[in-house]
């Protein structure tokens, strides 16, 4: 699989997860575009930085070009009543308590 392929794999991956948290009612701080999309001055901004500090990765460069993902912090207003700790166990709980 070419790397942009993955990339983009990863995109695709990450709007699932944005749609499936906000499905189970977690909510993100702040701003509502989780997942803004590619800034119309990605270019230039990745010409400015490889002009000051040096070619960039190409795995960055691309992810900032395909992506440009961008995911807040949160919470869920279930949470403290989950008798789990981790993160992680207090999604699946929440998902087996909706049925999900």
């Amino acid at each position: 699989m070419r790397l942009e392929d993955r990339i983009l794999t990863v995109g695709v991956g990450l709007k699932r997860l944005v749609r499936r948290l906000r499905e189970l009612g977690y909510q993100f701080n702040g701003s509502n575009a989780v997942l803004p999309g590619v800034e119309a001055d990605t270019d230039a901004a990745i010409e400015r930085i490889e002009r000051e500090a040096g070619t960039l990765p190409l795995a960055l460069k691309l992810s900032g070009e395909m992506s440009a993902a961008s995911i807040s912090t949160g919470h869920h207003p279930d949470w403290n009543r989950l008798p789990v700790s981790r993160p992680a166990d207090r999604l699946s709980a929440l998902g087996r308590a909706r049925g999900a």
